[in-house]
């Protein structure tokens, strides 16, 4: 499944970006997301362990997602479940907090019989993955959500400020992509 959508938001570029970028958060507003959890980071973005569930069905994967704040996202996996998930999101900045917001999705499952499932009940992912991501900026600028990390606040963590493995032993590491939330 192959998909491609741009769309104009009323968020600042940098605030869509935190969004996108705070991928522990996407099991509280992304249909399909199941868990997502960051479980190592470096100088240039992080590697998560996501799943995801489609019907009856869960697809486990581990993810290496690259950050040029505040311009692009690049998101590549693959594995036992996946055969490939790539999403590459752009974010330009338009006049008085708006911005353009890109999404290029390839999603390819190894069961046929998932795929089409996939297919046939989330055929149009991209739009609705950036509606989810409009509908959560909203529900942060109103203070209805938490806001995510952000590399522009003032005592927030860089991306890679936090080294891998630096979290102890079994702990999921909090705060997002740009490390713990002061």
């Amino acid at each position: 499944m192959r998909q491609s959508v741009q769309r104009v938001v009323h968020h600042d570029r940098e605030r869509v970006f935190d969004l996108v970028a705070d991928v522990e958060a996407y099991p509280t507003f992304l249909p399909l997301w199941k868990s997502a959890r960051v479980t190592g980071r470096d100088a240039g973005g992080y590697r998560t362990h996501q799943a995801l569930g489609i019907g009856p069905a869960k697809l486990d994967f581990d993810s290496r997602t690259d950050l040029t704040y505040p311009d692009r996202i690049v998101i590549n996996a693959s594995g036992p479940t996946v055969r490939q998930l790539h999403m590459t999101w752009t974010f330009e900045a338009m006049d008085a907090g708006r911005c353009r917001v890109g999404l290029d999705l390839v999603v390819e499952v190894h069961s046929k019989m998932l795929q089409k499932l996939l297919q046939a009940t989330y055929g149009e992912m991209a739009p609705r993955m950036i509606t989810s991501f409009e509908t959560r900026a909203r529900a942060v600028a109103r203070g209805a959500a938490p806001p995510p990390p952000s590399a522009s606040s003032p005592g927030a963590s860089s991306p890679g400020a936090a080294s891998p493995g630096a979290e102890p032993p079994g702990s999921a590491p909090r705060g997002g992509p740009r490390g713990p939330v002061p």
